[in-house]
């Protein structure tokens, strides 16, 4: 499954599939572009039984334009976290936020992110999201969705709300 789309109208999707957790699913998160960062996501899932997320990035969101070595390297990290969730055969659901996103950019190969792909059992669920898909991963896809705005409040100049935008 594969999320792409503009920030703002994304987010919710995978988040919500995670926050309501029905079938009581084991959920496992890793967010490759965000460090240890306080985001509203993580404040929002921290200490739920059924959710572990694991971050692999700097202190500070990476800079897209130009990521680091470090940032290359933490990405690698991540990727070899999310083979070792899938060979522990613990998660009904893997979510690998903005993996898209660390591929557009060349924090990680397509190669590699596929690779994952092709070797998890049927019954793990993944959840790939972030903008610029690459080809080869939407082909790979059961599901692809891209959200796009209809309307929105910043068209009217309104700033962003705490607890809705962020």
């Amino acid at each position: 499954m594969s999320t792409p789309g503009r920030e703002r109208e994304r987010r919710p999707r995978p988040w919500g599939r995670t926050c309501g957790l029905r079938a009581r699913c084991q959920v496992y998160i890793i967010p490759f572009l965000k460090g240890p960062v306080r985001t509203r996501e993580r404040a929002t899932l921290e200490g739920h039984p059924l959710i572990e997320m694991e971050s692999f990035g700097g202190k500070e969101f990476v800079d897209r334009r130009r990521p680091t070595d470090e940032d290359r390297k933490l990405a690698r990290q991540g990727l070899a976290r999310a083979f070792a969730v899938v060979e522990e055969g613990n998660t009904d659901l893997l979510i690998r936020d903005e993996i898209n996103v660390a591929i557009a950019c060349g924090l990680l190969s397509v190669e590699d992110a596929l690779n994952l792909l092709q070797g998890k059992p049927p019954s793990l669920g993944i959840i790939l999201t972030g903008r610029e898909a690459h080809t080869l991963m939407i082909e790979c896809a059961d599901l692809v969705t891209e959200a796009r705005p209809v309307k929105h409040p910043s068209e009217k100049g309104m700033r962003a709300r705490r607890g809705i935008e962020y």
